[in-house]
């Protein structure tokens, strides 16, 4: 990826974003269906992927309003998770193909949006981890805040 491409995807998305904002990361690995995780995992019931789905959405309210002037980047490996989440109007999901730098078929995978994940995490004021079994705790938050210097907060919902 050249540089001037990265710089370019990075400065859109600040501008999209801001200049300060928080981070919410969820990792949700097999169990809305929509991502094959090289470590497995159960899909859920669809009242489950519901139930689950709303009480992350609940717990994002929460912290809006815990932090009503700042956006939040959310990250997720779910694609159905980022589209509903996407509809919230203090949100922002970086646009692109959701992937796994651990997928099995890498080389028809552009990581472009986890490295710009990774760099804009490393930007936010704070990452907040969420996770409620059966969901997955992801290190990708813990990597980031250590390149910036900044808090994780892991959120048990």
């Amino acid at each position: 990826m050249p540089l001037e491409h990265i710089i370019r995807l990075l400065n859109n998305c600040k501008y999209n974003i801001g200049s300060e904002f928080i981070a919410a990361s969820f990792r949700f690995m097999q169990l809305l269906g929509d991502f094959e995780d090289r470590c497995g995992g159960e899909e859920l019931s669809a009242q489950q992927k519901e139930e689950i789905i709303a009480d992350a959405l609940q717990q994002l309210h929460i912290l809006h309003i815990k932090h009503p002037n700042l956006k939040v980047l959310v990250i997720s490996d779910s694609t159905v998770f980022a589209t509903r989440v996407n509809q919230l109007p203090f949100v922002y999901i970086i646009p692109g193909e959701i992937s796994h730098i651990d997928a099995k078929s890498q080389s028809t995978k552009s990581f472009d949006k986890e490295f710009l994940d990774l760099l804009l995490l490393s930007k936010a004021k704070c990452i907040y981890r969420y996770h409620r079994a059966p969901m997955h705790y992801s290190g990708f938050p813990l990597t980031a805040a250590q390149i910036g210097g900044i808090k994780v907060e892991t959120i048990e919902f």
